[in-house]
């Protein structure tokens, strides 16, 4: 049962420190507002870790939802989970299209590439952010042929929205 530094508090067996029994008021006193300021401390410090940690979890919750929406899209071979995603111009860089087309437009040739190339499979190989882009890359089976799917989010004034969309088809 040592004292703690820079308290007038023993410490039991458990850590917890409590006044001793033969003890003043005064340094009864010192004891509990010693804790009183040990317990202002340790709020501030979790306060401190919630504002540092609070905006990276409302970050990883619309890219967990993203990340929902991309698979559910390339799997079932169907723009709807993507809708709220298509928010301006889209740089489009797929089999037959190259260039930048409005929301409506660059849905729809997603959506005739789905008609033209049934799914089989998809598997979501990477995501990640590069700068403040959000990314994925996957990979589309039809049939026998496969293609690399790029996506590229960046963040806007309603949430993120897609950017850029690569398929390439893969030579392997």
């Amino acid at each position: 049962m040592g004292k703690r530094s820079g308290s007038p508090c023993k410490t039991n067996h458990h850590g917890k420190e409590k006044p001793s029994r033969n003890i003043s008021h005064h340094t009864l006193l010192k004891c509990l507002t010693f804790e009183k300021n040990f317990s202002q401390k340790m709020f501030r410090l979790l306060f401190c870790i919630a504002l540092v940690l609070g905006p990276m979890q409302s970050f990883s919750q619309p890219t967990q939802q993203m990340r929902k929406d991309f698979t559910t899209a390339f799997s079932k071979g169907n723009t709807d989970a993507l809708h709220p995603y298509f928010k301006g111009f889209v740089n489009m860089n797929i089999p037959g299209e190259k260039g930048f087309y409005s929301q409506s437009k660059s849905r729809w040739l997603l959506e005739d590439f789905f008609r033209e190339h049934k799914v089989s499979a998809f598997a979501l190989k990477e995501s990640g952010f590069s700068g403040d882009n959000y990314y994925f890359i996957g990979l589309y089976t039809s049939g026998t042929r496969q293609w690399n799917v790029y996506f590229v989010f960046s963040p806007g004034k309603n949430g993120y929205q897609v950017q850029q969309i690569d398929i390439e088809k893969n030579e392997k």
